[in-house]
């Protein structure tokens, strides 16, 4: 017996099968397409996100030096004293 499908019932349904296949590899590339984008727009977001929290904290920072500039001196001397104490040892 012949297990071979050479009968023309197969042949509709091997075609559509094939532009099934097809559909579904441009299917994913666009979604592939769409992951990309997706990821590259989120990545840019994180990087933006880091760094502008440095940005305001620096800022911060900055205007707490500029009321207290007496304190400020003080506390990096004590900061400096105390490094300098632990990195001798």
């Amino acid at each position: 017996m012949d297990n071979t499908f050479n009968d023309n019932t197969d042949a509709p349904s091997l075609s559509a099968l094939k532009a099934d296949v097809q559909q579904l590899k441009s299917d994913i590339a666009q979604l592939m397409d769409t992951i990309k984008r997706t990821a590259t727009d989120a990545t840019a977001g994180v990087a933006y996100d880091a760094a502008a929290v440095p940005s305001d904290k620096l800022d911060e920072l900055s205007l707490c030096i500029q009321e207290r500039p007496l304190k400020s001196v003080a506390i990096a001397a004590g900061v400096g004293a105390f490094l300098g104490i632990i990195l001798l040892r």
